[in-house]
């Protein structure tokens, strides 16, 4: 493990402050998520958080709202939620949850259910533009079908996405919860090639994917497009926020709750990795910047050291997650199994 002095040295060389020094941790998260890359929590509330945990082996088998005032830990009792990125499928007031997207002869069906699982709200099927790879998985080459939540909780977004050659295209319709078998498309429209996700609010979508690639296959950025659901072709506005000089992309990206800025993860190369080769990273970063890439400015790094041993002992206590709190003003990661929340 890198020391503390190991590492404020490191820090000082590059003047970049250390995200375990911006505050002190709030919780212990030892027993958090599972021990391959999954989302081990997400903001439940403005000051509570919902966190799969490890009760028994290695695999989490439970969940639990974690206090952030009271620094305490209660049992959550209903079934393990699917803890997704970005709007996730459970609902802002959290009283539903989308339980899909489930692919069946030639059909994709979600299913709106009350967060016991045991109550269906409302369910509807959809024939998508795109049929899901074996692995059912989203990637660069397919987009999965998704639903995701109004502001409210009244509304859901069900967003198909899907590649026609080297062109992909869009469509986004909107179903009220209390009248889900009616559906209301806008007009579709062509988007970026190979998306990541695609991200509705006020009225608006917003698409985002991979932006270049250096030599090391490190990705170089993200590019964006955003329109107007009613006048996709009228409002469509495209743009790319690039990695700070010396750092790249290859890590989460998460847009504000207020929708205005980004918080992205970026690694820097050890600096004799072109030749030696091994593993690539010397430091890890986290930054935030508006919404179209200004006002980029780094919170805070965690150094991994310049030799190849350590880089790649030390890159696995900087799993981070980093992700907005519900208030746009904080963020919160995971650095040596310890959450912190700290002023953006």
């Amino acid at each position: 493990m890198i020391s503390l002095l190991a590492a404020l040295a490191i820090s000082q060389a590059g003047q970049e402050p250390l995200l375990q020094d911006l505050a002190p941790p709030i919780a212990d998260a030892s027993s958090w998520g599972d021990p391959t890359p999954s989302l081990p929590y997400i903001w439940w509330t403005s000051n509570k958080l919902l966190v799969r945990l490890r009760s028994q082996g290695t695999w989490a088998d439970a969940q639990g709202i974690f206090d952030l005032e009271t620094r305490k830990m209660t049992p959550f009792p209903l079934p393990l939620l699917d803890l997704g990125y970005c709007s996730g499928p459970i609902s802002p007031n959290r009283s539903m949850v989308v339980d899909g997207p489930r692919f069946k002869d030639g059909k994709t069906t979600f299913n709106v259910k009350d967060l016991s699982g045991k109550k269906l709200i409302g369910a509807w099927t959809m024939i998508s533009n795109a049929m899901p790879p074996d692995s059912v998985s989203g990637g660069p080459d397919y987009l999965l079908p998704r639903a995701t939540w109004s502001a409210d909780s009244q509304s859901i977004y069900q967003i198909d996405a899907w590649p026609e050659g080297e062109k992909w295209f869009a469509i986004v319709a909107e179903r009220q919860v209390k009248h889900i078998d009616q559906i209301r498309f806008f007009p579709g429209t062509q988007i970026l090639e190979h998306p990541w996700d695609i991200i509705v609010f006020d009225h608006k979508a917003l698409v985002y994917g991979d932006f270049g690639m250096d030599r090391f296959g490190g990705r170089m950025g993200i590019k964006v497009q955003e329109w107007s659901l009613d006048d996709p072709k009228g409002t469509a506005e495209r743009w790319t926020i690039k990695a700070p000089k010396g750092w790249i992309r290859n890590g989460e990206c998460e847009l504000s709750p207020n929708h205005d800025r980004w918080l992205f993860e970026f690694r820097k190369y050890r600096t004799n990795y072109a030749t030696t080769g091994g593993y690539p990273y010397s430091a890890v970063s986290l930054w935030q910047c508006g919404l179209h890439g200004d006002q980029m400015t780094e919170i805070g790094v965690f150094p991994l050291g310049e030799k190849e041993e350590e880089a790649s002992r030390n890159t696995i206590l900087c799993d981070q997650f980093p992700h907005w709190q519900p208030d746009g003003k904080h963020i919160s990661f995971i650095i040596d199994h310890k959450l912190y929340v700290v002023p953006a």
